[in-house]
């Protein structure tokens, strides 16, 4: 059964068709007419088994007189199984319409290079086979500049699957996201957090707080936990109240949670003295540079090590 970061992958090339498309003709070089390409229902039938369902079935031209079927596949780890299934994806698509059909699998799987681009089915007489366009981490971007997320955000959250793993790609996602519209940063937030392992969404969740504040209950809300909602409700009161100290206290509260957080997505142990040294800092400017240092330095140590004179 589908998981929900699958499904949420998959919805985003549904609703951005485009992107398989690009990928098919840069990375496999294949040639596609430029007719209009949108969606369909992805359940498959032969009328003799029972249905298959591909990720997503994409169609050039109108439904009703279409040049081609375009299989998208998204999978965390390529199996042979999953592609010998895709064979009968194909032959399927073709019984039914006659027309050419193309597979597309984006992947994170840093070993997808080792699967053959062929794949052939021999039973008795019969032999089936074909051309599958792996787009895996080398042929998707590393994005790095925030900026891309106004032009191509779409391609942004294929950036962060392939290589969220790397510090400068999800945190440039993040501090994308204050170039969008709130909904629009919501609805691809989700997408991304969607596939990234914890760590990842840890990272972008600190990022977002230390970065874009006004947006950061997005990351709040996709991970589902609401230990610091009744802090906040005091922080907001506090402001709307305009008690200063409230508001400054409320700041440094938030600032010692994104840095506690940020040591944790890293793996850094933080001892008791540690913690309670951090939790005690009401220093907003001392808490802004342990933040920083806590994106590169190797311990906790070297985290605490200087202080804002």
């Amino acid at each position: 059964m589908p998981t929900p970061s699958h499904d949420a992958a998959n919805s985003l090339i549904r609703e951005h068709p485009e992107l398989a498309v690009r990928f098919l003709r840069t990375v496999g070089h294949v040639t596609l007419p430029d007719v209009p390409v949108q969606a369909t229902d992805g359940e498959l039938n032969d009328r003799v088994s029972t249905s298959c369902y591909a990720d997503t079935v994409l169609v050039g031209g109108p439904i009703h007189d279409r040049s081609f079927s375009l299989i998208s596949e998204i999978e965390t780890r390529i199996t042979q199984g999953k592609l010998d299934q895709t064979i009968r994806y194909a032959a399927t698509l073709w019984l039914h319409y006659r027309k050419p059909i193309h597979i597309v699998f984006f992947t994170p799987d840093p070993t997808y290079k080792k699967f053959d681009r062929e794949v052939t089915v021999t039973s008795g007489c019969l032999t089936l086979s074909v051309e599958i366009c792996f787009v895996g981490p080398d042929d998707i971007p590393a994005i790095t500049d925030p900026a891309m997320m106004e032009t191509d955000p779409a391609l942004f959250v294929l950036s962060v699957i392939a290589h969220g793993d790397r510090p400068d790609v999800a945190e440039a996602f993040c501090r994308g996201m204050a170039h969008l519209p709130r909904d629009y940063a919501a609805y691809y937030y989700e997408h991304a957090a969607a596939k990234a392992t914890r760590t990842i969404r840890q990272r972008m969740e600190a990022t977002m707080k230390l970065q874009i504040p006004a947006y950061s209950d997005m990351a709040k809300e996709q991970r589902g936990i609401g230990r610091t909602e009744g802090r906040e409700e005091g922080r907001v009161e506090g402001r709307a109240e305009g008690r200063a100290e409230g508001k400054a206290e409320g700041r440094a509260e938030g600032k010692v949670e994104a840095l506690l957080i940020t040591l944790e997505a890293r793996g850094l142990t933080v001892s008791p003295e540690q913690r309670a040294r951090i939790e005690g800092c009401t220093d907003l400017a001392q808490l802004d540079l342990w933040i920083r240092r806590a994106l590169t330095c190797p311990t906790t140590a070297e985290v605490l090590g200087s202080v804002v004179q």
